[in-house]
């Protein structure tokens, strides 16, 4: 049992209220009490007898704490990426032309299929740690980019397997093998469409939560939806659906109809749909950075004032948004959908929730799970102004987890990177995924459905680019060198010059009077001067016939 106190919250906005001068008593992973530091209590029944007694003491030295945020659409699994096809879009081509020119979802599905699964792996785990380092602590992921049945179980189970290991957010899955109709099956979208709602029930038992479809011109019909979309709600799958990205196709009655959990996206809203919406009590899930690509924004004050629940998404996927952000995510939405500030954190907060059906999270109170997060601020005012905003640390499930660019996704065992730049690691993974060349030990993918997707650390994978060691040299001289344990070659440091010593205003003094002095030329040279054969000297003007040696060679 853990009991932990933060203490010195300058402001704390738990959701539902505003602190000045808090605390928040965390008893295991939940939290037991929160509220203003003076009305602490002396004792809380079943978790502490003498506040003295807590485990830990954390000064939060006034900043501003806020409940994890919560990202309710992503697309995390997906290898490769569509950068030429952004400049082509960004340049008013049409999706026809980008798709003519082997760009669009298929791109991405066929680069997923042929990456190794260790390589696919690590992908997704640096952006769900990016997600945590950001303050997300719960991520909706969706699958989609292999649209086979063995691929999309593999999806499921890698992100499951996952969210278990050290630094990585709460991740809620979306199996949704109904992005768009694979290659395999061009002609024959029906019987697609019957294959996906047959690997619902397997889905389920991989460890997915829910179930979605993307519903929309070149997509799929609403029909054709409300089959795959019902298939996974009789294993017990929460049903959700792309709404109205490219046009109004019915997808919001149709989310009414079922019930769906939540309806995304809604560029192409109308005043009925949003009535529907608000009727039936189905969330709206909105992405800020996507709705700006498109060039189409959903209307989120119109939603608001009729009462609909708002939750917001990042939409991180190869082809429109890189954003793993939630605090850029608030700021967009507060500069592009008119959003206040407490509406967009309570979109990105207690929104969230309501979207992905986990009522324990996204709101401080007693009994609530502690995702925590404390911020580079002293007001929520700042997520507007910031546009990023970073956190400090966060806590999830009352636990700390460091922030810095120094935490490695794997616990430890990965170098050093920074959060604006891929290491080098990174950039190896890519490099081997590309070559087509790797050598690595058995990975636990195909085993057993059961099996995770990838072990939390492939040790036994060697990088074909990685030279041999080398032997270390027995001789202790400055040009000596060795292989260190990552295969980086280190010298033996030599002696820096001192700023001010002779060496140093030697060089200075040589090149200050470089420019001046006068070239040499084959009258300069006296082959009959002394010192014997083939000696060449310098005469030098104006000294009566001194002669300066310039060196000797042989004829």
């Amino acid at each position: 049992m853990t009991v932990r106190l933060l203490t010195n919250i300058g402001r704390l906005w738990t959701g539902n209220d505003v602190f000045s001068n808090a605390a928040i008593l965390v008893h295991n992973d939940r939290i037991a009490w929160v509220g203003r530091a003076a009305d602490l209590p002396q004792s809380v029944p079943g978790v502490v007898d003498d506040i003295v007694d807590v485990d830990h003491v954390e000064n939060l030295g006034g900043a501003l704490v806020t409940p994890g945020l919560i990202d309710a659409h992503t697309h995390p699994v997906y290898a490769g990426n569509r950068y030429a096809e952004m400049a082509m879009r960004s340049s008013g081509s049409t999706p026809s032309a980008i798709t003519a020119a082997g760009g669009g979802i298929g791109s991405t599905v066929t680069v997923t299929r042929g990456t190794d699964p260790w390589t696919l792996c690590n992908g997704v785990r640096e952006r769900l740690h990016d997600w945590l380092l950001s303050g997300t602590t719960t991520v909706e992921a969706k699958t989609g980019y292999h649209l086979t049945r063995d691929g999309e179980l593999a999806d499921v189970r890698l992100l499951r397997e996952l969210e278990k290991e050290p630094m990585m957010p709460r991740v809620h899955v979306t199996f949704m093998a109904a992005h768009v109709v694979p290659p395999e099956y061009f002609g024959r979208q029906r019987d697609y469409i019957e294959a996906v709602g047959s690997w619902c029930a397997d889905a389920a038992a991989a460890g997915a939560d829910s179930v979605d479809v993307y519903c929309d011109e070149g997509h799929f019909t609403t029909e054709e939806a409300r089959w795959v979309l019902g298939s996974g709600r009789n294993v017990g799958l929460l049903p959700r659906v792309h709404a109205g990205a490219y046009s109004r196709r019915g997808a919001v009655q149709l989310a009414a109809e079922l019930g769906c959990a939540s309806a995304d996206l809604l560029h192409h809203t109308t005043d009925e749909d949003i009535a529907i919406l608000a009727r039936y009590g189905v969330p709206a899930v909105v992405c800020p950075g996507t709705a700006l690509q498109r060039g189409s924004l959903p209307p989120v004050r119109r939603m608001l004032a009729q009462g609909v629940t708002v939750a917001l998404g990042s939409d991180h996927n190869p082809g429109h948004c890189g954003i793993t952000s939630m605090s850029l995510v608030i700021s967009l939405a507060v500069a592009a959908f008119g959003m206040s500030v407490g509406d967009a954190l309570r979109a990105a907060t207690l929104g969230g929730a309501t979207a992905l059906g986990a009522p324990d999270r996204g709101v401080l109170a007693p009994g609530r799970l502690a995702d925590i997060v404390q911020w580079d601020a002293d007001h929520e005012g700042a997520f507007a102004w910031a546009f990023g905003l970073k956190p400090r640390r966060v806590w999830r499930g009352g636990t700390p987890r460091p922030v810095t660019a120094s935490s490695a996704p794997d616990g430890g065992s990965s170098p050093t990177r920074t959060r604006s730049t891929p290491g080098a690691f990174r950039v190896l993974t890519r490099l081997v995924s590309v070559s087509g060349v790797m050598r690595r030990g058995s990975c636990p993918v195909a085993a057993a459905p059961s099996a995770p997707m990838c072990a939390p650390a492939c040790s036994a994978w060697r990088s074909p680019f990685r030279p041999p060691r080398r032997r270390p040299s027995t001789r202790e001289t400055p040009d000596a060198t060795d292989r260190g344990a990552g295969g980086s070659e280190t010298r033996c440091p030599r002696p820096e010059p001192q700023p001010d010593g002779p060496d140093e205003r030697a060089r200075k003094n040589d090149e200050a009077i470089r420019p001046y002095r006068r070239p040499r030329r084959r009258e300069d040279i006296d082959p009959a001067a002394p010192g014997g054969h083939g000696t060449q000297h310098r005469r030098r003007s104006g000294d009566g016939g001194h002669r300066v040696r310039a060196g000797a060679g042989r004829g």
